[in-house]
């Protein structure tokens, strides 16, 4: 266990950072966070991002404000409780639920209202200095945050202006444009994103997404009055570590590989890991069994449906999107979904899915 007076070095300034920098922060902890661009969270400039809001996590406003203890209000939260997916034949199936199904968040730091960006106040209000352009070396830190150290997937998103009205959450899946993946659409108040992930290595992602959007029809009519306002490229890494602690420095966020394989999904991962980062300095407890306990269960349940979606063909995703019909609960699609994946072939290669991937050196 460090001492308070000792300066507490985490590098990255992205949401695990900033989260272990607010906790160790508020706990009365000297911290200094160091960043190789010019403003927190710099790697992702803007965008918007989903929590999820079901399954064994349970309700995420609750748990990242009073599990993890971040207490980012609530109006930087975007409920909405309909979803839509989209086969390859466009074959629409609408889910819809009672309760939010997932959150909408704003990213990045071109304005005060993102998730980032709330966050950064909350931890240089708490005392935590900050240092931007620099860069530092993974051994001189004791709380690594940065980020994912290669790509096992690639995403390309077009940020718009959003003037049609209401917010929307839209996946179409695609193998001849996205394999391995799906194309989404988030719609937040006066901002829409396009993106396109993919796990498979694509030089031309950019261009393919451009082109989809001015060939696609459900894409077409989203941004016919839309004005672009940027657009941006990135990697995610996945990984189910043995352990997320080197040399008696903490890894934290997608630089532990803290990332769902199944939709690309992390941002609870880092928030939590950070915290629970800061948690093993501040009391001394093991913080490879914290966040064991936390969410491993989460990802290698993401893993194995990783090694499904690497095996759908487009007719998968219709008979999947078919299966459901055209409109169901969030219960009943859970349902039919999980026993769907079960009955595919794929399933059973999990371990081999493993073992080659760790071979390859990718764990």
């Amino acid at each position: 266990m460090l001492r308070k007076n000792m300066d507490i070095k985490v590098i990255g300034a992205g949401l695990s950072g900033l989260s272990a920098a607010f906790t160790l922060a508020k706990s009365g902890f000297e911290v200094t966070v160091y960043e190789l661009g010019r403003k927190p969270s710099s790697r992702i400039i803007t965008g918007i991002q989903g929590f999820k809001n079901f399954g064994k996590r349970g309700k995420i406003l609750w748990k990242i404000r009073k599990d993890l203890k971040l207490p980012i209000s609530s109006k930087y939260f975007l409920p909405l409780k309909r979803g839509t997916l989209l086969s390859p034949s466009f074959r629409e199936c609408e889910i819809y639920s009672r309760e939010p199904i997932f959150y909408l968040v704003k990213r990045g730091f071109l304005s005060e209202d993102t998730i980032d960006m709330q966050l950064y106040f909350l931890a240089r209000d708490a005392g935590a200095k900050f240092i931007f352009n620099k860069r530092m070396e993974e051994r001189e830190g004791n709380i690594v945050a940065s980020g994912p150290r290669k790509g096992v997937l690639w995403a390309s998103v077009m940020h718009f202006e959003n003037k049609e009205e209401g917010n929307e959450a839209l996946l179409y899946y695609n193998n001849n444009y996205a394999e391995g993946g799906y194309i989404w659409v988030f719609r937040y108040q006066n901002l829409m994103d396009i993106g396109i992930l993919t796990s498979k290595r694509d030089k031309f992602l950019p261009q393919k997404l451009r082109k989809l959007i001015s060939r696609l029809k459900p894409l077409k009519e989203r941004t016919g009055r839309a004005k672009l306002i940027l657009h941006t490229h990135g990697i995610g890494f996945y990984d189910i570590p043995s352990s997320a602690r080197r040399d008696g420095r903490c890894y934290v966020g997608e630089a532990a590989g803290f990332l769902n394989a199944s939709k690309g999904e992390g941002m609870y991962y880092a928030l939590a890991s950070g915290c629970l980062a800061a948690k093993s300095i501040i009391t001394g407890e093991d913080y490879d069994k914290l966040w064991k306990k936390e969410f491993k269960e989460e990802l290698v349940e993401g893993f194995k449906k990783r090694t499904v979606w690497e095996r759908m063909k487009n007719k998968d995703y219709e008979e999947m999107i078919g299966m459901l019909g055209s409109r169901i609960s969030l219960e009943e699609y859970r349902e039919k979904v999980r026993k769907w994946m079960k009955s595919k072939p794929a399933v059973l290669l999990y371990p081999f899915f493993l073992m080659k991937w760790k071979l390859l050196g990718k764990l």
